[in-house]
């Protein structure tokens, strides 16, 4: 086996960065909601597949308010027709991309801080609908040691704090939350 270079160790050696702090994903062929590692860290690299996945990609971004964040694609890389398209998310939105692209995604505003406990004036909440207390909250999910692809149930949901918090930490699993009552 003779492996070359892979596009994640090119596209960083073209825009003259290094690698070693980049989180590495794939939406090739596979379903992944990327705003959530986006948000969690500040650079995350992409190979992105279909028809105009960069564009997509870029708009889905914007929509969900990351349209700063700065994009360094890369189409047809090592080859005569290589490319390198360099803006934020709202810039490179209406773009089109060839089908073999990559991302180097920078947020400068990543928030990496994993712990829970948010305080409960973050949850938005009428009187009647109960809500666990940012303690309890914080000791429960300490002692479920969820991993970042756990699937969770939240049944009896309340406010939905707890399952915000447990999204917070699984961004590559699921969380689902039931509530009886509609409130």
């Amino acid at each position: 086996v003779l492996p070359g270079l892979s596009s994640l160790v090119y596209l960083c050696a073209r825009l003259g960065t290094s690698y070693e702090d980049v989180r590495p994903v794939s939406l090739h062929g596979r379903e992944h909601d990327i705003v959530p590692d986006i948000k969690k860290y500040r650079r995350v690299f992409i190979l992105v597949g279909g028809e105009n996945g960069m564009g997509l990609l870029c708009k889905q971004l914007t929509q969900a308010g990351l349209g700063g964040v700065k994009i360094s694609a890369g189409e047809n890389l090592s080859y005569p027709q290589e490319r390198i398209t360099i803006g934020t998310a709202a810039e490179l939105a209406e773009k089109t991309f060839d089908s073999l692209s990559v991302a180097l995604i920078e947020n400068p505003d990543a928030d990496p801080v994993v712990t829970h406990g948010l305080p409960d004036e973050a949850f938005q909440r009428t009187e009647s609908v109960p809500m666990t207390k940012s303690e309890v909250r914080s000791v429960c999910l300490s002692k479920l040691a969820l991993t970042e692809h756990a699937i969770c149930w939240d049944v009896g949901a309340g406010s939905g704090s707890v399952a915000i918090e447990m999204a917070l930490q699984v961004t590559g699993g699921q969380v689902f939350a039931i509530e009886r009552k509609d409130t």
